[in-house]
């Protein structure tokens, strides 16, 4: 790659070079492709796939909060809160203040349940088609994988944040 001054457009060749080697575009595309064949899976339900994460998450962690469920889910409180208005409106959750402090904690309601059930079904197709499609080992990998560069990221943005806080 040739240095530049920052007024200077790149070449083609070092722009085609920057588009196949980034990691955050390469991981949208495939994140994209991956979630339409999860959301086609589960549109019979009436769910997309990121509600039937929702769900299956305060299914396992009943009274969870949204902030914890937003740190699980790797999404911003603001997008999980949208998600959890739209699911209590089809009373597939239910939204519970905390007896102590300003904590709003999530359960299942049984509409929710029934409804996690149905899209299950629809999961386990959806799962066993893109395991088969990847293979079982390039699966695994690819789980252990993403797992390790979330962990990484997250704790290089805490170390990152917590180093502009001191500075402030």
């Amino acid at each position: 790659m040739v240095r530049r001054s920052a007024k200077e457009i790149p070449d083609s060749r070092d722009l085609r070079l920057a588009w196949l080697s980034c990691l955050a575009l390469n991981l949208k595309r495939t994140a994209r492709l991956v979630s339409a064949a999860y959301d086609d899976a589960v549109r019979p339900s009436g769910l997309r796939s990121t509600q039937f994460s929702i769900l299956a998450t305060v299914a396992v962690n009943p009274d969870v909060s949204i902030a914890q469920l937003a740190d699980w889910v790797d999404a911003d409180r603001t997008t999980v809160q949208r998600s959890i208005g739209i699911m209590q409106r089809n009373l597939w959750i239910t939204v519970e203040k905390a007896e102590q402090g300003n904590l709003r904690r999530l359960k299942l309601s049984a509409k929710g349940q029934k409804k996690l059930a149905e899209a299950y079904k629809l999961w386990e197709q959806a799962q066993k088609q893109m395991v088969d499609i990847l293979g079982t080992e390039a699966s695994r990998r690819l789980l252990h994988d993403l797992s390790r560069a979330r962990k990484k990221t997250r704790e290089k943005l805490v170390t990152q944040s917590e180093s502009v806080a001191s500075i402030s």
